[in-house]
């Protein structure tokens, strides 16, 4: 039975999922040559195959149903991103009425500390996410409504030192929109932080009332693109390899994103968790997609290729599959050495 999807690329994005995909067996190399071996074959089998099947309005999506959610992986971190957008959004559609009706307004704030070694990342990151708590029971932010925060890792290669920082959407009843609100964060961030220097911190309005919806809608998605990677896929290429075991230990088990108040509400009423699933483990289940899927497309090794259906039940082609999978050990090892 030949595959009934006529134009795959339509369907599943062919260059973005292959670019992930392929971005996942590159770092599951350099796992494996770190000593991470059960997460490097994990990885390495993440998302060797994407089921095409039709979504409860008819549309055609597709979906890979084997993953590894380990957080170092760019096919996870990828579709993770896209999670966290389309809830987000969605959450901001639900909420429309009342920002409007009470004429409410929303920032993006950016809180910061220094650059630090890696020995120093997890202890400070440990202390962002308990001043954050602190700094929102403040009476300065008696007025905020709702807030959802994420945290983000870089890496400086120049410097080679790493940058935690939080992004937060803060939805406001009463919103002072001058330089002494900055001022007074900033000064509360420093309390909060017990730190000796002024960090550096942003706010701006990402809605109000002011100016035209196609301004507005745009504002409030480009604050909501901050939201979509805790580690991006072009800072982890760039840590050094001796640094990959000590980097995976230290953002394992951390809470990436939080909600608070009306957020959070919201994406209870949606259905959405709002504790984050610790995603240095994995669900991932072997077995082969049921019987609503359409189509599948299996991992050749370099590109993504249809799989046939035989006797009732999904069969990979031997001619479109790598037979890396074999090897994996072998493989990763190879390629994690290579890159050293």
């Amino acid at each position: 039975m030949n595959n009934p999807v006529a134009n795959i690329n339509e369907v599943y994005q062919g260059n973005r999922w292959e670019g992930a995909k392929a971005a996942s067996r590159k770092m599951a190399a350099r796992l494996y040559a770190a000593g991470l071996t059960k997460r490097a074959a994990r990885m390495w089998t993440c998302g060797d195959y994407l089921a095409i099947r039709k979504s409860d309005d008819g549309e055609l999506i597709a979906d890979a149903p084997q993953l590894c959610r380990d957080r170092l992986c760019p096919m996870c971190a990828w579709r993770l991103s896209r999670r966290r957008f389309a809830e987000m959004m969605a959450v901001f559609n639900a909420l429309a009425p009342e920002i409007i009706e009470h004429d409410y307004s929303a920032t993006m704030l950016t809180l910061t500390i220094r650059n630090m070694k890696l020995p120093d990342l997890r202890r400070s990151i440990d202390g962002m996410a308990t001043a954050w708590h602190n700094l929102i029971r403040r009476e300065f932010f008696r007025d905020v409504i709702g807030w959802a925060r994420s945290l983000e890792i870089t890496y400086n290669p120049q410097t080679q030192t790493y940058h935690p920082h939080m992004h937060i959407i803060l939805i406001w009843a009463k919103y002072d929109n001058t330089s002494a609100t900055a001022e007074v964060i900033r000064d509360g961030w420093k309390a909060a932080c017990n730190l000796d220097y002024s960090p550096v911190i942003d706010i701006r309005k990402v809605y109000s009332r002011d100016g035209d919806g196609e301004s507005k809608h745009a504002l409030i998605k480009s604050a909501l693109e901050a939201f979509k990677y805790a580690v991006k896929p072009d800072c982890s290429e760039k840590i050094p390899q001796s640094d990959l075991f000590e980097f995976a230990g230290a953002i394992k088990g951390v809470r990436f994103v939080s909600y608070g108040k009306a957020i959070k509400r919201a994406r209870t009423a949606l259905g959405f968790k709002n504790e984050e699933s610790a995603e240095d483990e994995s669900d991932m289940k072997n077995e082969l997609p049921d019987e609503t899927v359409i189509a599948l497309l299996a991992w050749s090794g370099t590109r993504y290729a249809p799989a046939v259906l035989t006797d009732g039940k999904w069969r990979f082609n031997p001619a479109e599959l790598s037979t890396a999978a074999a090897n994996v050990s072998h493989e990763t090892k190879t390629e994690g050495e290579n890159e050293q």
